[in-house]
């Protein structure tokens, strides 16, 4: 109804405009009078026709030179418009609606040069551009967006403007264009320093070759992707018709939990959290599956956990919910722990990434060392976010024997990344 409204308003002002021609040709004759009616007929019939162009002739869409990237990356773009109908068009603005998701640079590990002031990144990216199309039926704009962020980006919408040579008639079009772009986070190179040795990604620490070398059966489970046709129980599998595999007390020292804590407050701590996203998809790959059955949990708004296998299935699922996932205040992480600490067995070792030391979460993670033989926390923070509190906190949780790992501007700028466990 509008855009009906609209175009009869807008053939309502060519017509005023050639009545005024007309009547000043008649009552003022002459061959200037009505050479100036002829001469700017041609252009209040263009017009007309301009407004009576339909949209349903043009053709919008947008092409993405890649669609799975990332973050950090750049995207070629290509947008194409295809008339059904030729017209020749004086010019032609088009503006595509970027997402909001894509409001800030990521420039890789030197975005963490700015953990304390992470405004210097925001950038609110535009894409608006004219065309002259002439006598051309296809025309296609093409640009480049850089420096992704990691996320699941959507588009939605295209614009398109037209227009007279002397602007008496302007029209404009939003087409409904979907597309998608995904940004996996950076999985980064990791140097893992445990005790006195180093391990840097591919190689296998020390505990973890005991799992190969597995004799001492404990009991029996159910079978999980990744283990060993080996350590089937053929007998409780032809028992309880399900099958079962033996599980091995070296197995059962060696598991991990990897936490991460996406219960914070974003609007000051959201850089932080990237570099915490990125820390945690490290850790879960770097370990190679060999240390024995890895869990992964995430804790938000809704908790979300996973069960590390061995295959790329599972790889893929951990890397598209990290591409997703955004902080959220909601219950902090040690009132989780606190409420699940019956549900971990005493042999399992933790592995904790967050962006801020509360005091619950001190007092939490002091209890839970009772429980667990190996606790390691990650702290991604700023240099200048780190007090004579902060520093007593950490000091007090590694004389428990906690492995406390502070990542500020310092640690993640640097690649490899080094950490203790």
């Amino acid at each position: 109804m509008r855009q009906t409204v609209s175009m009869i308003t807008k053939l309502i002002v060519v017509a005023f405009l050639f009545a005024i021609l007309f009547s000043y040709a008649m009552f003022q004759g002459g061959f200037v009078s009505w050479f100036l009616f002829f001469s700017f007929l041609p252009i209040l019939g263009y017009s007309a026709l301009l407004v009576l162009y339909p949209w349903s002739w043009l053709h919008i869409n947008r092409k993405l030179s890649r669609y799975v990237i990332q973050a950090g990356e750049q995207v070629d773009v290509q947008l194409s418009i295809r008339q059904k109908v030729f017209f020749p068009f004086f010019y032609v603005v088009i503006e595509d609606h970027l997402p909001e998701s894509m409001g800030w640079k990521d420039i890789r590990t030197e975005k963490y040069r700015y953990l304390s002031a992470p405004g210097v990144l925001v950038e609110k990216k535009q894409m608006k551009k004219m065309l002259f199309p002439g006598l051309n039926r296809e025309h296609t704009v093409n640009y480049t967006l850089s420096d992704i962020p990691r996320g699941e980006h959507l588009f939605h919408f295209i614009t398109v403007k037209l227009g007279d040579p002397f602007g008496f008639i302007r029209k404009e079009k939003v087409f409904p264009v979907a597309g998608k772009l995904f940004a996996f986070p950076v999985e980064r190179k990791l140097i893992l320093h445990q005790g006195v040795h180093s391990f840097e990604e591919g190689e296998t620490p020390s505990y973890a070759m005991t799992v190969k070398n597995t004799t001492v059966v404990s009991g029996v489970r159910e079978y999980m992707p990744g283990d060993r046709f080996s350590w089937i129980d053929w007998k409780t599998t032809a028992r309880k018709n399900n099958v079962m595999t033996k599980e091995f007390e070296q197995e059962k020292s060696n598991d991990v939990i990897v936490l991460l804590d996406a219960s914070i407050d974003r609007s000051s701590r959201w850089l932080a959290f990237e570099g915490a996203v990125e820390t945690t998809l490290s850790l879960l790959f770097h370990r190679g599956f060999d240390a024995g059955r890895i869990q992964f949990i995430c804790h938000g708004k809704k908790q979300q956990s996973f069960h590390i296998h061995p295959n790329e299935t599972s790889r893929e699922k951990v890397r598209r919910f990290l591409a997703t996932i955004q902080p959220q205040q909601t219950i902090p992480i040690s009132k989780m722990l606190k409420h699940d600490f019956s549900l971990y067995n005493k042999g399992y070792s933790f592995m904790i990434v967050t962006t801020k030391i509360t005091r619950d979460l001190y007092e939490t993670l002091a209890k839970l060392k009772r429980k667990s033989q190996r606790i390691t926390l990650f702290v991604v923070t700023s240099e200048k976010w780190i007090g004579e509190q902060e520093n007593q906190k950490i000091q007090h949780l590694q004389n428990q024997g906690i492995t406390v790992n502070v990542l500020t501007e310092e640690k993640l700028t640097k690649s490899p990344l080094e950490v203790k466990a």
